[in-house]
């Protein structure tokens, strides 16, 4: 990790990608684009965002390095370092790009906004990497890597799409409940992936 946090250029690819959804976010809210819209802007964008940010972080890996890394340490634990460690990057992009919009997220629920962010940003790094290290021996890696985070990406950005727009509707409501909720749900994606990780590794 501790590498990882040393090669901060991903800091400098990502910055760009916030700046262009910055704009489009305050382009289409003066435009007076109706709610839902710019809720799914806003996650998708931030799905492509931590989806690249995971693939650079796993798949520029040279494949021997990988290799040697799971015999090591067991396959689950260093999968769990990338988790970590891709989250950070997620979570403070996510952060920044809030801050940059500040009088949308922060103006009127910011307790709500912040806990439920840093919980998307867990669940979304552990999606993404969980793909990349499925992908990382294949040919097409990036492209795997896309498709076979499908079946978990898509019921999890609709529950985020849902969550947050009763959050941005809201802006007075502390949504405890569904936050919670939205919690367990990451957390039962972390233990199915420290679950099937050994075993699709042998295999």
């Amino acid at each position: 990790m501790g590498y990882e946090l040393r090669n901060g250029y991903l800091f400098l690819i990502i910055f760009p990608f916030v700046f262009s959804i910055t704009y489009i976010l305050s382009f289409i809210s003066e435009d007076g684009l109706n709610i839902i819209s710019f809720n799914t802007i806003l996650w998708l964008s931030l799905y492509f965002i931590s989806n690249f940010i995971c693939n650079v972080s796993v798949l520029k890996q040279r494949k021997e390095e990988i290799r040697f890394y799971f015999l090591l340490t067991k396959p689950y634990y260093l999968v769990f370092a990338k988790i970590i460690i891709n989250f950070f990057y997620i979570y403070i992009s996510l952060l920044f790009l809030a801050i940059l919009n500040y009088n949308i997220f922060f103006a009127n629920n910011a307790l709500s906004f912040l806990l439920f962010s840093l919980i998307f940003s867990l669940g979304i790094s552990i999606i993404n990497t969980f793909s990349a290290y499925l992908a990382v021996f294949t040919d097409n890696s990036y492209v795997i890597s896309g498709i076979s985070n499908l079946p978990m990406i898509i019921p999890f950005l609709l529950i985020t799409m849902k969550i947050s727009e009763q959050i941005l509707i809201n802006p007075n409501v502390f949504f405890f409940r569904e936050i919670f909720y939205f919690g367990l749900i990451v957390f039962a994606l972390l233990f199915l992936v420290s679950f099937f990780m050994d075993y699709i590794w042998r295999e």
